[in-house]
């Protein structure tokens, strides 16, 4: 890799580094605010933005989490009164996990509170459409290799 090569990687990370922690800010505020773990972020996102019904063990793997630790954050979750565990809609054996009506505010606060941020509002929407998909080439690269960080040889 070059010294060029390098150095764009570098700025790339620090930049995605910077952005995430703002965000990551925002969300961690918002979280506060409900009494939800700080760690609960994923959680949330995923339970909203679900079409499917979503297990403990749906959200283990669907957040790469061991399955004690997508439970022990469903646990926090719903004594803090923003989810609750329901009857799977077409297996009674199994239970689901749902936002409750705090839940769904808490949700809303988090992805308003992204919107009103407006870091994006500086794209275009192509250029919004450009981002999201050179992130989630990189995402997938990042899944594929193993890990978020784990070393390639050059050239692959």
């Amino acid at each position: 890799m070059t010294p060029l090569e390098t150095h764009e990687k570098a700025q790339v990370f620090a930049l995605l580094t910077d952005l995430a922690e703002r965000g990551g800010t925002l969300v961690a505020e918002t979280l506060q605010a409900f009494g939800a773990p700080a760690s609960a972020g994923p959680t949330i996102r995923l339970l909203a933005t679900s079409t499917d019904p979503v297990t403990p063990r749906d959200l283990a793997r669907r957040l790469d989490r061991d399955p004690s630790t997508a439970t022990l954050v469903a646990d926090r979750l719903q004594e803090a009164g923003l989810v609750a565990r329901e009857l799977h809609p077409s297996d009674g054996r199994k239970r689901v996990l749902v936002l409750t009506e705090r839940g769904q505010d808490l949700w809303t606060a988090m992805r308003d509170g992204l919107h009103a941020a407006a870091f994006l509002d500086c794209l275009s929407p192509t250029e919004r459409a450009t981002l999201i998909e050179l992130l989630s080439k990189m995402s997938r690269a990042a899944r594929d290799a193993g890990g978020p960080f784990e070393a390639r040889p050059a050239g692959r």
